[in-house]
């Protein structure tokens, strides 16, 4: 059985959903669409959130990120209008790539077209508006962070525009 096959909860009715020890992903579309989670508890281990894993989670209030996740994706918290708590747990903001970018110190064995094909992508992240939280209420969204940390997210370009 396959990882999306024994975690997808897409046609689940939980409204809380806790993320399995042995899973250290969220892979793309896994909750995508799911009207029925109001809340998500990834596990500590978790080291990655892929693209538009919770894309139109119209019923999700409240997340937490575990500290191990550095990016934020694509789409990845798209259309969710209910989202009104993001529990961040890293002491440094997680950053914004888009188009599946990774940091290179994460790529295995790079070859030399990767690593352009790595640098083209990377210029977007000057160019390119996060739209990770796109349709998600910053008003209304309360952000916790570790004690310590609260100016680091006040200044990230991904996470400022939360109260």
């Amino acid at each position: 059985m396959s990882w999306i096959n024994k975690f997808h909860h897409r046609y689940k009715k939980n409204t809380k959903v806790t993320n399995y020890s042995n899973n250290p992903y969220v892979f793309e579309n896994m909750f995508r669409g799911n009207p029925y989670i109001k809340e998500v508890s990834l596990h500590k281990e978790t080291i990655y959130i892929e693209e538009k894993a919770f894309k139109n989670c119209v019923s999700l209030e409240k997340i937490n990120i575990p500290p191990k996740v550095q990016y934020l994706t694509s789409k990845m918290f798209y259309g969710c209008v209910s989202l009104r708590e993001i529990i961040v747990e890293s002491p440094v903001p997680p950053k914004y790539y888009p188009n599946h970018v990774c940091c290179l110190k994460d790529a295995d064995d790079i070859f030399d077209y990767k690593t352009l094909s790595i640098c083209v992508r990377i210029n977007n992240l000057f160019t390119e508006k996060p739209e990770c939280f796109e349709g998600v209420n910053k008003q209304k969204c309360i952000i916790r962070v570790p004690k310590d940390c609260v100016e680091l997210y006040r200044n990230a370009y991904e996470w400022k525009e939360f109260q």
